[in-house]
């Protein structure tokens, strides 16, 4: 669901278009929005997981505000009435204080696995050995980890 906001952050991360003093760094973003939407189950609960869903977030000065859909108009309140709980342990996540805004949307879920279109492969180009070092080296100066900075380095051209 955050395919969209990881390849923003990707993009920013590369083009280095981020205050590192206020905000959070974009592969840290992007590593904890992945975590939240894996483990929304565990986060939201059974009952509420099966009608909610993070679908976007925004950083403001305030706090971190992650707009979670509803499905059902009835499940509002039940989303509403655990919406502390539900913000300490994305706090907790993020470290960072997490604000939620309801909204009344669609909650896709395991969207890969409804297309009906055949998912496109791509073949990634031979990199050389010098141009991936160089890559990899690029993005561990950057704070990626060695597995992550070898990773982007093979991926760059096509972000």
């Amino acid at each position: 669901m955050f395919v969209e906001f990881k390849a923003q952050k990707a993009k920013e991360f590369l083009q280095g278009d981020f205050d590192e003093e206020n905000n959070l760094h974009p592969l840290t973003i992007a590593r904890k929005m992945d975590e939240i939407e894996t483990r929304w189950q565990e986060i939201a609960g059974i009952p509420l997981c099966r009608v909610t869903a993070p679908v976007a977030y925004e950083e403001k000065e305030d706090a971190f505000h992650i707009k979670v859909n509803i499905s059902e108009p009835m499940a509002k309140m039940a989303a509403m009435s655990r919406r502390a709980r539900l913000e300490l342990s994305l706090t907790k996540i993020l470290d960072r204080k997490v604000r939620i805004d309801f909204a009344l949307g669609s909650i896709v879920k395991n969207y890969r696995h409804e297309t009906k279109e055949p998912i496109k492969k791509v073949k990634l180009k031979d990199l050389s050995e010098e141009t991936l070092k160089e890559g990899t080296e690029a993005y561990k100066r950057q704070g990626a980890s060695d597995e992550l900075a070898h990773a982007m380095a093979r991926i760059s051209e096509y972000l």
